[in-house]
């Protein structure tokens, strides 16, 4: 699964507008056509959470649940202020956040940290475009419990970042990686706490973040890494 977000071609630069985007706003009420309109995503990263919705100015983004590594959007919303709010599916509301949607930018909102104190944070989607044999991320962390973490790849020299929880890179370029190793590392006594194998393919932008807890005997909630693909 990816983000709904295509990519056009024009004179072989890939450029990110407007034209191609759709929205996957899911509400039985009758929404009006928007004009001047970014584009936001949504996560569920809080490990022992079950489903929850999202609300925009009290208008219920997603009809169902989305539970923990789901995601959905890009959704179009109207720019100018807009109050996000997590609700638990069972009626109660967990966080709000102040957000100012501008127009044809591109953000991306998690609901995060443990189910008790779950909060939501939002990050503006900067997307950089791959040049040729090159793919696009940007890192997030998203484990609540992990210490600062160094995120390295095989065949990469420099670390991707050195990352407190809710800390994310910018989107940067890298050289296309196949089967390779991501690591990430506690900064403070160099032990790897987490490796997985990914793939990043040329011409692609993916969203990639942490995600679970260190300290947990679930294996569904352990650390771990999520990529996602924007394009």
């Amino acid at each position: 699964m990816k983000l709904d977000l295509k990519k056009l071609g024009v004179l072989g630069t890939v450029l990110f507008g407007t034209i191609g985007l759709t929205s996957c706003l899911n509400n039985d009420d009758e929404l009006p056509v928007v004009q001047d309109a970014g584009f936001v995503a949504f996560f569920n990263v809080s490990p022992d959470s079950n489903g929850v919705r999202f609300y925009s100015n009290d208008r219920l983004i997603n009809q169902n649940s989305t539970n923990y590594s789901q995601f959905f959007g890009y959704v179009t919303m109207e720019a100018g202020t807009h109050q996000i709010k997590v609700n638990s599916g069972s009626g109660s509301d967990l966080d709000t956040i102040s957000m100012n949607v501008m127009k044809d930018k591109r953000y991306s909102v998690f609901a995060v940290n443990e189910f008790e104190n779950l909060e939501l944070v939002a990050y503006e989607d900067a997307l950089v475009a791959p040049g040729a044999g090159k793919s696009s991320l940007r890192f997030i962390q998203l484990s609540p419990d992990a210490p600062q973490l160094t995120i390295a790849i095989e065949g990469i020299e420099a670390p991707v970042g050195n990352l407190n929880y809710k800390q994310a890179t910018s989107f940067v370029q890298i050289n296309e990686l196949i089967n390779k190793d991501l690591y990430l590392i506690s900064t403070e006594t160099q032990d790897t706490l987490f490796t997985k194998e990914i793939r990043l393919e040329n011409g692609k932008i993916y969203s990639v973040f942490s995600k679970g807890f260190v300290n947990t005997t679930n294996t569904n909630q352990k650390l771990d890494v999520q990529i996602v693909p924007v394009n």
